[in-house]
C-alpha cells in the first residue's frame, strides 16, 4: 500500500514539475516578445523625433548643408530628446554640438553654441543631407 502511494506521489510530483516548467517557458518567451516589440516601438519613436528635430534645426540656423545626428537619448522624466549632431555649413565648415528636441516647437530652444559662424540664426531654405543615428540617409 505504501509503495502505491509513493508511486502516485512521484507521478504527481513529476506532472506538477513539468507543468511549472512549461509555464515558465511560456512566460519567458512572451516576455522576450514583449521586450522586442517595445524596443522596436522606441526605435521608431526616436527616429520620428530625429526627423522632426532636423526641421527644427533648419528653422533655427541658416546656411546648413548637412546634418549628421550621432546620438539620440530620450529622457522620460522631462519628455525631451537629447541629441548630438555634426552640422556642416556652406562656408564655415562643421561643428558638433548638443541640443534638446521638444515636440510641437518650430525652432530649437535649447542647444550649445560652439561656433557662431556656423550656428547663425535664420532659416535654411535649401535641401539638407541628413544622416540619422541609425545610419539612414535622406534629403530634407
Amino acid at each position: 500500500m505504501i509503495t502505491k502511494i509513493k508511486k502516485m506521489f512521484r507521478k504527481n510530483w513529476l506532472l506538477l514539475s513539468l507543468m511549472i516548467a512549461a509555464l515558465m517557458a511560456v512566460t519567458v518567451y512572451r516576455g522576450g516578445v514583449y521586450m522586442t516589440v517595445k524596443a522596436e516601438e522606441q526605435h521608431v519613436k526616436k527616429l520620428k523625433a530625429e526627423r522632426a528635430s532636423v526641421c527644427q534645426m533648419k528653422n533655427t540656423f541658416s546656411g546648413i548643408t548637412e546634418i549628421k545626428i550621432t546620438r539620440c537619448n530620450y529622457h522620460p522624466m522631462t519628455g525631451f530628446y537629447g541629441m548630438y549632431a555634426i552640422v556642416q555649413s556652406e562656408e564655415y565648415g562643421a561643428v558638433d554640438f548638443a541640443y534638446s528636441y521638444v515636440e510641437n516647437e518650430k525652432t530649437l530652444s535649447d542647444y550649445t553654441v560652439k561656433n557662431r559662424d556656423i550656428q547663425r540664426k535664420g532659416i535654411t531654405q535649401k535641401k539638407v543631407r541628413v544622416t540619422y543615428s541609425n545610419g539612414e540617409k535622406e534629403e530634407v
